[in-house]
């Protein structure tokens, strides 16, 4: 990788829209799917590519398109608030307090939620975060943030990767759930470990044959930026 990055306001680089309605008391048992600012803060992934809560659509909801990125627009503390997800699929419905943002053909969408997330950027928005018992993050914000990124091949290639650590330590994370639920239910028996083990394994055999590893999300595997059209 060898080609000089640029740095631009982030404005210049994309459009900004907002999330609209919906709260908690909204949501129900089935129904359309929906992500609420919060989803940001309990379950927070890089991808969002399953989404468990529903509500019934309200008229002028907005939708995903797909590949958009999200920040939330309110939070507890500055470092709270500065985190940026991708919704990986086109048609769940984006609740209200959350900043939209849709990159142009030169950004990779996952590599913009990751910067947003980590590093220089992160800190940018933390400082830019405004208010006191709750903090907010304003689109004019997002905009002046100074974005700094490589080639769009580069983008593709380094999300990728690290997205790729993300699902691994995620998958690691359930194994050692798992793990601790047959110590604490009585059922660490060798047969039990042993099956267990087994079936990982394959699981791990199998993921490396097709060229992903096993329960790694879909979205690891996108060497494009399917962005949106500027509205």
């Amino acid at each position: 990788m060898t080609n000089t990055w640029e740095q631009r306001k982030l404005e210049k680089l994309a459009v900004f829209s907002k999330g609209q309605g919906y709260s908690k008391g909204d949501l129900t048992e089935i129904g359309d799917e929906i992500i609420l600012y919060g989803r940001l803060y309990t379950k927070y992934e890089t991808v969002i590519n399953t989404v468990d809560t529903f509500t019934n659509k309200k008229s002028k909801s907005i939708l995903s398109k797909g590949m958009e990125v999200i920040v939330p627009a309110s939070g507890e503390t500055p470092n709270e608030i500065s985190r940026a997800s991708v919704v990986d699929r086109p048609g769940i419905i984006l609740g209200g307090d959350l900043n939209i943002i849709h990159p142009n053909e030169n950004i990779n969408s996952e590599f913009l939620a990751l910067t947003l997330s980590n590093g220089q950027q992160q800190r940018e928005l933390a400082r830019r975060a405004q208010g006191k018992s709750v903090v907010h993050l304003r689109t004019s914000d997002l905009k002046k943030v100074n974005f700094l990124y490589p080639s769009i091949w580069e983008q593709q290639k380094i999300s990728k990767l690290i997205v790729k650590f993300e699902n691994l330590i995620t998958l690691h994370q359930r194994i050692a759930k798992m793990l601790v639920n047959l110590t604490q239910s009585g059922q660490r028996s060798h047969d039990n470990i042993n099956i267990f083990i087994f079936q990982f394994l394959n699981n791990m055999k199998i993921g490396f044959l097709s060229g992903r590893h096993a329960g790694m999300s879909q979205s690891s595997s996108h060497t494009s930026n399917r962005n949106t059209s500027k509205k």
